[in-house]
């Protein structure tokens, strides 16, 4: 069942591949990212939230679907600031993430984008400071025994180029 759906899903993208109104492109973009973390620290420790912000690069690549609708994936590579509450622990970090995007191009001069993807993946490394070294991976999980989540908005002005 399963290897018919999936190349009835194949076909089907092929042939939206190989119409006229469809094409591929690459999109190198840069990225703001603002959110916020909630981390569970083992027993006597407890729990504590804070800010994740900062500035990235990324890039995207895909097909066009009928000129205004687009399809395919992106990635994201940022240094953000990791701020938080308890026990008011501020330090840098190196993230990445990526997964599969769709998105509706508007039909303006500008070609104004409405995207949404899926992080499938990523991970967030934290500097070590005050003897606290975190290396989140999986976009949101446990290392030693902290579990973390991190909920963030993405902004990015990106340059399509169509090939």
């Amino acid at each position: 069942m399963h290897k018919r759906i999936l190349t009835l899903a194949l076909v089907t993208f092929t042939s939206i591949v190989h119409a006229n109104t469809a094409g591929l492109f690459v999109e190198p973009m840069l990225t703001y990212e603002r959110g916020e973390s909630d981390i569970d620290y083992p027993t006597p420790f407890g729990s504590s939230s804070g800010d994740v912000t900062g500035f990235g690069v990324g890039g995207r690549v895909g097909f066009h679907v009928l000129e205004s609708l687009f399809i395919g994936a992106d990635a994201r590579y940022s240094k953000p600031a990791f701020d938080n509450d308890d026990p008011d622990f501020k330090t840098d970090a190196t993230a990445y993430n990526y997964g599969p995007v769709v998105g509706v191009q508007m039909p303006t001069l500008l070609g104004l984008r409405v995207w949404g993807s899926y992080v499938m993946s990523g991970e967030m490394d934290l500097e070590e400071k005050n003897d606290v070294d975190l290396k989140l991976k999986e976009a949101s999980g446990s290392t030693n025994n902290v579990d973390a989540e991190v909920k963030s908005y993405i902004a990015s002005v990106s340059f399509p180029i169509s090939l």
